[in-house]
């Protein structure tokens, strides 16, 4: 593979890649974290594997979904989350063995209390293929009515506000999502970007790392 075409495999990976994140910030849904998580690994698997550094939002949603296996394997329930935040479970910490499986998908972060990810994220892809659909009519030369009208015709709706509602919400009103995403964005090859602050419980409430005891001055 010639170092040009490595740099447009890694380039295309890494528009995936933000694409996914960007998406899994603004819904909350982990399943397009998992999706970056996918095609992170994927060019690494190619005949010719092309290596991409691991996004520090990646790290920070891997660590809590890592976090929930551990507690499992432990016969501890993972944490609940309400508006973003960790509670504790339901009726305590302690499963069984054979209960386990059982609470993966709470582990995953694909699961909650009247929520499911999997329904979430059908209704977003509906949304963005919509939009993708309305971008190609308007870069073949259709004008914004005609566009509009494949939108509709996709969608099996002639109706302009069950169109608009779609595109808000897919195919139902939106959920909220329990589990708490980043706050703020980073580039993929930046290795100076900080790590958003919720990620960290030291520097959640004061943005800053605390001192270490005992630590010496340069």
């Amino acid at each position: 593979m010639s170092d040009e075409e490595e740099i447009t495999l890694a380039q295309h990976y890494e528009h995936i890649i933000r694409y996914c994140l960007d998406t899994y910030i603004e819904t909350q849904n982990p399943i397009w974290a998992w999706q970056a998580v996918f095609h992170w690994l994927a060019p690494q698997w190619h005949p010719k594997p092309v290596s991409l550094p691991l996004p520090r939002e990646l790290i920070w949603f891997l660590l809590q979904t890592t976090a929930g296996i551990n507690n499992l394997a432990y016969g501890m329930k993972p944490l609940e989350y309400r508006d973003g935040e960790p509670v504790k479970p339901s009726g305590g910490f302690e499963i069984k063995a054979s209960e386990a499986c059982d609470f993966l998908p709470e582990a995953l972060q694909l699961r909650g209390k009247k929520w499911n990810a999997f329904l979430e994220y059908d209704k977003d892809r509906l949304a963005g293929y919509l939009m993708n659909l309305k971008l190609e009519a308007l870069a073949e030369g259709a004008s914004v009515s005609e566009a509009i009208e494949r939108m509709k015709d996709e969608a099996n709706t002639s109706d302009e506000r069950t169109l608009r509602r779609k595109l808000k919400g897919g195919r139902g009103p939106r959920q909220k999502s329990p589990y708490p995403a980043p706050k703020r964005l980073h580039k993929i090859s930046d290795e100076k970007e900080e790590i958003p602050a919720k990620s960290d419980p030291a520097i959640a409430k004061t943005g800053t790392k605390p001192k270490t005891r005992g630590a010496k001055k340069p």
